[in-house]
């Protein structure tokens, strides 16, 4: 489904339908709850990125690897996904 501007509800109940035309009602029984979120912002998105990019360098610290990130300058996608560019030669 494309992102879109309806009211919440009707965007649920459209996934749910969807939902029920993909999967058997066996299957959707099994779950004790269905959740539809909304879609995470760019900045919510950069800010989970960095978390775990974070954690990756500590990782490699504590094996004695040092590890510099540069934070990116520019989204590539022009859909505000963030790409890491290669270091300067």
């Amino acid at each position: 489904m494309r992102p879109t501007r309806l009211p919440f509800v009707t965007l649920e109940r459209a996934v749910l339908a969807e939902l029920h035309r993909h999967f058997r009602p066996e299957l959707i029984a099994r779950f004790d709850e269905k959740m539809v979120f909304r879609p995470l912002t760019s900045e919510t998105q950069r800010e989970i990125a960095l978390i775990v990019i974070g954690d990756e360098v500590e990782r490699y610290r504590k094996m004695g690897i040092d590890l510099t990130v540069d934070r990116p300058s520019r989204c590539s996608s022009g859909r505000g996904s963030p790409s890491l560019s290669e270091p300067d030669q």
